[in-house]
């Protein structure tokens, strides 16, 4: 190898790895390109004639008329210039090139163009890919419940979704790009105010309950930092605020009403500093009438030691400072040395001068309630959670028992199939959505040998229209290990497959006439020389003019 093929070499290298070739224009109609070049254009070296309307040819047919007007102008008036094009290789791939070209001229003085072509496809999808997930995030956004809005670091308005709009009751172009202190001078020196010039200057999150007199609303506000300033997520909580009142007022007076109704009625004689307990006591504590002998004392002692500072404090607060009722949960010592969670709650007995004569109470044992109601709670918070999450998948989510029977059908499925949980639910999936019966027979089959499944399948939507779905069926086993569910996922791919017919017919069929075109000729021509190889038969070809 001598030193200029070594140059070649190390150049083809180099153009390879960064998907750069190079092409030279040799007026009036010669193109020469490297072999990085042709891979890009999905050509070889017996490819490619060197002549420009060849390179014309590969060129997509919405982006010729731009080219075609460049290599007009450059010939006029020769400058460098850059532009990009896709073109459509051979066999129907499409690419994404961006051209970089420079005038000069050889050594007998003769005007050349160089340049390179740059294989963009890959940024042009990842491009794609960030537009997707940002109009998808967007879409996430406008569709909250929770206000949400963006300031920038100059406290300007960046982004304001529509529950913003409707709790603000301002349209967002009339804020967007203004200063909040300028929007809401009423913020400036209130707590509202404070909180944010808090998160703002210290870069920390908060999160705090405020009622917002102009508004006349409660706000739940989450303020977090971001780099280009504040991101706040506000719900009104009005409703919930008047729900809270109410039920403080309804719990005021049914403990007026219920305070000696309960379990176990208790009566401390405040004066004397006895303790009365009904016998109530016994059946739940195991504590017999005398075993109170020492007054207030005996009740503090059983209480938890963590919990005794709060509950005695609380209830000599609340009979000194003059209050009507006290109530508090908290762990009392049984008399087997376990301890329970009780809900107690009493009654101050006063004189005319204002002094405590008794406190009457009742107490009732909740354990039971409170785990009960802990575990509730927390199913319910995962069943809202589980449910939330698949709701808002995109893809139709469904569950069927073995039998294909439905048991589950997410908004997803509603979106795609067109009928409603409530319509499909107790159904089989092979009289609701199949063309062809014996497609999910052999699906499910698979995936009860194999535990998994996946594959295209045409089914029916609720107007009776196929649709083409990418299918993902897992199996889900019980605790015995028998099958006892199929979780099934789709997804819509009406999209890519017409996607795929319009790359085929643009591969192979004229764009205005919409006729076969050289380039079907000519793979139809290769299906039968191969075929005439392959079965040892001969063939003809056969031209008719038009006329």
């Amino acid at each position: 190898m001598n030193r200029r093929q070594l140059i070649e070499w190390q150049l083809a290298e180099v153009e390879g790895i960064g998907h750069v070739g190079t092409w030279e224009f040799h007026p009036p109609d010669s193109l020469v390109w490297s072999t990085e070049t042709l891979r890009i254009m999905g050509l070889d070296n017996s490819g490619f004639d060197g002549r420009i309307d060849s390179y014309l040819a590969l060129i997509h047919p919405d982006d010729r008329r731009a080219v075609v007007a460049s290599i007009r102008e450059n010939r006029q008036h020769p400058r460098q210039t850059e532009l990009e094009h896709r073109i459509v290789q051979p066999d129907g791939t499409l690419r994404h090139v961006r051209v970089h070209g420079v005038p000069y001229r050889d050594t007998s003085g003769q005007l050349m163009l160089a340049g390179t072509l740059h294989d963009i496809t890959e940024a042009r999808q990842s491009t794609a890919e960030l537009q997707a997930l940002s109009r998808r995030l967007l879409g996430t956004l406008e569709a909250m419940a929770d206000a949400f809005y963006t300031l920038d670091r100059q406290w300007r308005f960046t982004y304001l979704n529509a529950a913003t709009e409707r709790l603000l009751r301002r349209p967002r172009h009339e804020l967007l790009g203004k200063v909040m202190w300028d929007a809401y001078p009423d913020l400036v020196g209130t707590y509202f105010g404070a909180q944010y010039e808090f998160a703002m200057a210290r870069r920390q999150a908060v999160a705090f309950e405020e009622y917002y007199a102009p508004l006349q609303v409660w706000k739940e506000v989450r303020i977090v930092p971001t780099e280009e300033g504040l991101a706040t997520y506000t719900t009104e909580i009005t409703e919930r605020k008047r729900l809270q009142e109410l039920e403080r007022e309804a719990a005021e007076r049914f403990m007026a009403v219920a305070s000696v109704t309960s379990d176990i009625i208790w009566d401390w004689d405040v004066p004397h500093d006895r303790f009365w307990w009904s016998e109530g006591a016994q059946s739940v504590f195991g504590y017999g009438p005398d075993d109170f002998g020492n007054g207030v004392d005996d009740w503090a002692s059983r209480i938890a030691p963590e919990d005794r500072g709060r509950v005695v404090n609380g209830v000599y607060a609340a009979m000194n400072g003059g209050e009507k009722t006290w109530s508090g949960e908290y762990r009392f010592r049984r008399g087997d040395g376990s301890y329970a969670t009780v809900r107690d709650q009493c009654a101050f007995r006063r004189n005319a001068e204002g002094a405590t004569l008794n406190v009457i109470g009742s107490m009732l044992d909740v354990s039971a309630q409170m785990q009960a109601e802990a575990a509730r709670r927390e199913a319910e918070a995962r069943n809202r959670l589980l449910a939330s999450l698949l709701d808002k998948a995109h893809d139709a989510i469904s569950v069927s028992d073995t039998a294909l029977r439905i048991t589950y059908w997410n908004q997803g499925a509603e979106r795609l199939f067109g009928w409603t949980a409530d319509e499909v639910v107790g159904k089989t999936k092979i009289e609701l959505l199949m063309l062809a019966s014996l497609d999910l027979e052999r699906a499910y089959r698979e995936v009860l040998r194999k535990g998994e499944w996946r594959g295209e399948i045409a089914k029916r939507r609720r107007d009776g229209r196929a649709v083409p779905v990418e299918s993902h069926l897992t199996l889900v086993r019980g605790d015995d290990g028998q099958p006892q569910a199929v979780l099934e996922i789709e997804t819509d791919i009406t999209q890519r497959k017409q996607d795929e017919h319009a790359i085929l017919s643009l591969a192979f069929f004229d764009h205005l006439t919409r006729l076969p075109n050289r380039r079907l000729l000519l793979d139809r021509l290769r299906h039968a020389v191969a075929a005439t190889r392959r079965d040892g038969h001969g063939g003809a070809l056969l031209f008719i003019d038009l006329d």
